[in-house]
């Protein structure tokens, strides 16, 4: 018993799973289901229950059963504001033998929307640069709002947010440029770029 996933589980989008269980036996099983599915911190520790659900199935003698799972983003997009991931388990119980209980767990860590950070042209030490960050709304409906990268605003759905903006490296060598975006929907998007930072030559 194991579970798989759909597609990838992008935050921002419904989570789709399956529950695969294979039956190596010679009779009819009447199977009891119980899914649950929770908000986890990254030390481990379990937040808002996010769903539970209970199916009935029947798996056949030497058969594959896919019971398909479905965590919609409005259940968990909220709960998931403060956490890191998605503990979903199953526990399945077989009716006609109730001390026969097999367990599946998975955890699952959404994927971030994509953003991207680049610098234009040359660094120097002490003379401005320009950088550009880009990122996507990938919501069909909704608006993204309280938007921060040092400045605030809302993202339509489907819209791209573009920002120019200048700094000025006080030291030389590699140093790595670090953007953090947040908004009313999704925390700590961040991106990364390494920066050659060259002396200046008054």
């Amino acid at each position: 018993m194991q579970f798989e996933e759909v597609s990838p589980p992008r935050n921002g989008k419904d989570v789709r799973m399956e529950l695969l269980l294979r039956s190596e036996s010679s009779s009819v099983r009447s199977l009891s289901i119980n899914i649950s599915v929770q908000a986890m911190t990254y030390d481990g520790f379990l937040g808002a229950n996010i769903q539970t659900e209970l199916k009935d199935k029947i798996l056949l003698p030497g058969k594959d059963l896919r019971v398909r799972i479905r965590v919609p983003f409005s259940a968990y997009h909220k709960p998931m504001l403060d956490c890191d991931s998605l503990k979903v388990s199953a526990l399945v119980t077989d009716k006609e033998r109730p001390d026969n209980m097999y367990l599946a767990v998975d955890d699952v860590v959404l994927i971030d929307p994509p953003i991207s950070l680049k610098v234009k042209g040359s660094t120097k030490v002490n003379r401005a640069t320009r950088a550009e960050m880009i990122f996507m709304n990938p919501m069909v409906t909704e608006t993204l709002t309280n938007c921060t990268l040092t400045l605030s605003g809302n993202i339509k759905p489907n819209n791209r947010l573009r920002v120019n903006f200048s700094f000025v490296p006080y030291k030389f060598g590699k140093r790595t440029l670090v953007a953090d975006f947040d908004c009313s929907t999704f925390r700590d998007i961040k991106a990364s770029c390494t920066v050659n930072v060259k002396r200046s030559r008054f």
